[in-house]
């Protein structure tokens, strides 16, 4: 419950920094172009409800690590493969996807599309059900509020610094991708594994490059 409740407060920080000091218009802008794509977090989503039960298990027989591991990469390199390509695609045809959807007056959101994609990289999986199987809630909702004061500290920093609405949207991207490097660090220090071995770096970089 915490850990919503921070969330909320993380994503709004952004809104309310740029709703209040930079104008309707610019608001209107980022609002509409600084979203995710719905089918990441519905592929994320089936992909932890396999995770849970395995991770759950692992609580209760530590010598099933090797197992849960192979189906955690495997996961991880499948949910890749479909979710990659499509992010790229997006990425190199933000311009035409914004028009289609929001018309020429939206031109300016299209700079926070491609922002916003960036946070997809990093969120292939929900660690939300394996923190859980794990019965670390207390961390999870400490990584949380971290990421949450930080945001509310860090945009109050561009405003008093008269920056732009894209830093603060960097921000966002930045401190989501690092909630998300500190998650699976976390997650390779409780399981025994190495990071190298948790996340198939080789793999997701072929990806990318054949994308």
């Amino acid at each position: 419950m915490t850990a919503s409740i921070y969330g909320i407060m993380f994503r709004s920080a952004d809104k309310f920094y740029i709703s209040r000091y930079f104008g309707e218009e610019v608001f209107a802008e980022y609002a509409n172009g600084f979203i995710q794509l719905p089918f990441v977090g519905m592929i994320a989503g089936a992909t932890s409800a396999v995770l849970l039960p395995l991770f759950s298990k692992k609580m209760e027989n530590p010598d099933s690590g090797d197992k849960i591991l192979a189906v955690w990469k495997s996961a991880w390199k499948k949910s890749a493969l479909i979710i990659y390509p499509l992010l790229l695609y997006f990425l190199f045809y933000a311009e035409n996807v914004v028009i289609i959807l929001y018309g020429e007056n939206y031109y300016g959101s299209i700079i926070y599309f491609r922002l916003a994609l960036f946070i997809n990289f990093f969120n292939i999986i929900m660690f939300t059900p394996v923190i859980l199987a794990m019965g670390e809630t207390k961390f999870y909702s400490f990584v949380h509020l971290v990421v949450a004061g930080l945001i509310w500290m860090m945009g109050y920093g561009v405003i008093f610094f008269e920056g732009t609405p894209f830093l603060i949207g960097l921000m966002v991207v930045l401190l989501s991708i690092f909630k998300a490097i500190w998650l699976i660090l976390f997650v390779a220090e409780k399981m025994q594994w190495s990071f190298k071995n948790l996340v198939p770096i080789n793999f997701l970089a072929k990806i990318i490059f054949h994308s």
